[in-house]
């Protein structure tokens, strides 16, 4: 019985954990430019804050739609399921926004129209603009 009670807080945890880095909505990025915090709500309840280092390069890249476009931060899923060391974003803007950040040509997409990447590419993402992606389950 004391193992249950462990192994329920030890969960609750991982899923508190987990609610901390989903944000409750995206937001453009003109909308975090324009703003004294740059931010957006975790289901968490906590903040996801964006360096505004980050939001400037950003945009010096987005332009038009992309600037307007509710995607930030970026969020990075596993997709394992579709080979070793894949990462989909499930969320077309956001795969145009990445796309455009990362200077890339297209994006492929899954057989189900998710765009995907690798993981390397991910941690490139994150290494230039370190508040502008979340990694999800």
């Amino acid at each position: 019985m004391a193992s249950t009670s462990i192994d329920d807080a030890f969960i609750e945890g991982h899923l508190k954990r987990l609610r901390d880095n989903v944000p409750v909505r995206k937001a453009s990025l003109e909308e975090l430019i324009d703003s004294d915090n740059p931010s957006v709500e975790t289901l968490g309840g906590g903040r996801h804050r964006f360096r505004p280092e980050d939001l400037r390069a950003a945009s010096k890249l987005l332009t038009g739609e992309l600037r307007r476009a509710p995607a930030l931060p970026i969020t990075f899923s596993s997709g394992e399921d579709y080979g070793k060391g894949v990462v989909i974003l499930r969320n077309r803007v956001e795969a145009a926004v990445y796309r455009a950040l990362m200077g890339l040509e297209f994006v492929p997409e899954t057989p189900e129209g998710y765009a995907y990447t690798y993981k390397p590419m991910v941690a490139e993402f994150v290494r230039r603009y370190p508040s502008l992606g979340i990694l999800s389950v």
